[in-house]
C-alpha cells in the first residue's frame, strides 16, 4: 500500500488552501479511481470522515484503511442507498470513460443510471449537498472557439459525451427538489494515477512515442490535484445549480510535447503522421467497429478544426482555485511514473 503520508504533495497545487477540517461524514463514489481517490486522500488529510464506495475486486490499496469502505456498484440502487445512509454530503465521482468502448448502453447504465441512483438516494437520505464530477465533454464546444460554463453544444458524440451531458442535467435538475448540487467539469486530466491521457506521457517517458499527429490541435488540460481541490472547494463554497470548469491551460499538442520533453529529458517525437493518413485510419476504425468492438475517440469532422479551448477562470475567481503550472504538473507526473 502507498503510505498515506506521501502527504498529497503530488496532488495539491502550490497555493490551494483546502485544509478545512470537517466533522461531517462524506461519501465518495468511484474512490478507487484517479479523481475520487485524490479527493478522498485530501479529505482524509484534512480530518474528514470518508466513506468510500467501490466495486468488488477493486484495488483499494491507495486509500487502505484510512476510509470506511462500502462494497457496491452505482448501478445497484439498493447498494447505493445503504452507502448513502448516514452521510452528510456526497462526491459523486464514479463513472465510465472508455475512450474506445463500443457498447453505448454501458455509458448509459453507469454514467446516467448510476447518477440517478446516487441523486435519488441522496434525496431520500436527507443529504445536504452533492458535488457531481462531470466533464468538458458534457459542455462540448466548436473548434477555434472558447467555451465556458454557459456553452451549450448540441453536436455531442454518442457514448461518453452524451452520457455525461445527460448525467449532469439529471444531477443539476435535483436542485428543484431541495438538494444542493454543484457540477465540476474537468478538462483533459493528467497527473499521478490518471489512467487515460497519462498513457501518452508514459509512452514518451519510456521513449516509445516516435510519431505524433495534428501537432497544432489544442488540448485543454487539468492537473489531477487541481481537479480534486476544485471538488472540495465546490463542496464548501460552490453555488448550487452551477458548473465550474477546471482547465489550467490549453496548449497545442506540439507545445505540450515540448514542455514534456523538458520535464522528462526525453527528446520529442521525430515524425508527424500526415493528416490524410490519420483521417483514413479513423474512417477505417469506424467502419470496422462492429467487428473490432472498438470505436475511435474522435470523428473525422473533429480533425477539421483546431478544437475548442475552455475558460477555467470561474473556478479561480469564484472558488479560489490556484492552478498548477503545466511545467510543475508534468514534472510531478514524470517523477511519479519513474518513482
Amino acid at each position: 500500500m502507498e503510505p498515506l503520508i506521501d502527504d498529497i504533495s503530488h496532488l495539491s497545487g502550490p497555493n490551494n488552501d483546502i485544509s478545512h477540517a470537517s466533522d461531517q461524514r462524506v461519501l465518495v463514489t468511484g474512490a478507487t479511481g484517479a479523481i475520487g481517490g485524490a479527493i478522498a486522500r485530501m479529505l482524509v488529510a484534512q480530518g474528514t470522515a470518508v466513506r468510500a464506495l467501490s466495486r468488488r475486486g477493486s484495488d483499494r490499496s491507495y486509500l487502505g484503511d484510512s476510509v470506511e469502505w462500502f462494497e457496491g456498484d452505482v448501478r445497484e440502487a439498493g447498494q447505493v442507498r445503504r452507502a448513502v445512509e448516514g452521510c452528510d454530503a456526497i462526491y459523486h465521482c464514479a463513472g465510465f470513460v472508455g475512450p474506445l468502448h463500443y457498447r453505448f448502453s454501458d455509458f448509459e447504465d453507469i454514467n446516467v443510471s448510476g447518477t440517478r441512483n446516487v441523486i435519488e438516494s441522496a434525496i431520500q437520505a436527507g443529504v445536504r449537498r452533492v458535488v457531481h464530477t462531470s466533464s468538458i465533454a458534457a459542455i462540448g464546444g466548436k473548434g477555434g472557439e472558447v467555451a465556458d460554463e454557459s456553452t451549450v453544444d448540441g453536436d455531442l458524440m454518442a457514448g461518453y459525451p452524451q452520457s455525461k451531458r445527460s448525467s449532469e442535467e439529471l444531477a443539476l435538475a435535483a436542485t428543484s427538489r431541495g438538494l444542493e448540487v454543484v457540477s465540476v467539469n474537468p478538462a483533459v486530466v493528467y497527473g499521478p494515477r490518471e489512467r487515460y491521457f497519462s498513457r501518452l506521457i508514459r509512452m514518451h517517458v519510456k521513449g516509445r512515442l516516435k510519431v505524433t499527429a495534428y501537432p497544432e490541435r489544442m488540448i485543454p488540460l487539468a492537473y489531477l490535484g487541481d481537479v480534486a481541490a476544485t471538488h472540495i472547494l465546490a463542496m464548501e463554497s460552490g453555488v448550487s445549480g452551477e458548473r465550474y470548469i477546471v482547465c489550467g491551460q490549453s496548449v497545442s499538442l506540439g507545445e505540450f510535447l515540448s514542455v514534456l520533453s523538458s520535464a522528462s529529458g526525453v527528446s520529442e517525437p521525430r515524425w508527424t503522421a500526415p493528416n490524410w493518413l490519420v483521417k483514413a485510419a479513423i474512417g477505417v476504425g469506424r467502419a470496422t467497429s462492429p467487428i473490432t468492438r472498438k470505436r475511435p475517440p474522435l470523428r473525422i469532422s473533429d480533425l477539421s478544426t483546431l478544437g475548442p479551448t475552455y475558460d477555467g477562470s470561474k473556478a479561480a475567481e469564484k472558488l479560489g482555485l490556484n492552478y498548477t503550472p503545466l511545467e510543475d504538473g508534468l514534472a510531478k507526473t514524470v517523477a511519479w511514473l519513474r518513482g
